[in-house]
């Protein structure tokens, strides 16, 4: 599945077949049912009556994350923004700044 029919079914659908929500994640069939029976499917996974389904919004937060949102997950608290280090210190360029 492409990211453009990804965000396409993320944007018209609110939920998903267990299939489909698979295939998003590069697995088989076979691969999607067994993760959803013995729980560990990346994203929660609803069982209603005999039919397994996934709402979309789970795997829009799981696989379209941009890159700023990945790159915020793995910094640091030294990482410096455009005010000033994160770790509260004093930032010579920010004349505005009081600490």
């Amino acid at each position: 599945m492409t990211r453009a029919e990804l965000e396409h079914l993320c944007a018209t659908d609110l939920t998903t077949d267990l299939v489909t929500a698979g295939r998003a994640y590069g697995m088989s069939r076979n691969l999607a049912y067994a993760g959803a029976r013995q729980g560990s499917f990346p994203v929660p996974v609803l069982r209603v009556g005999s039919k397994y389904r996934v709402r979309t919004a789970h795997l829009a937060a799981d696989l379209l994350q941009t890159d700023e949102t990945a790159e915020d997950a793995t910094s640091t608290a030294t990482t410096t923004t455009p005010f000033g280090p994160k770790d509260g210190g004093h930032d010579e360029l920010n004349p505005l700044r009081v600490d």
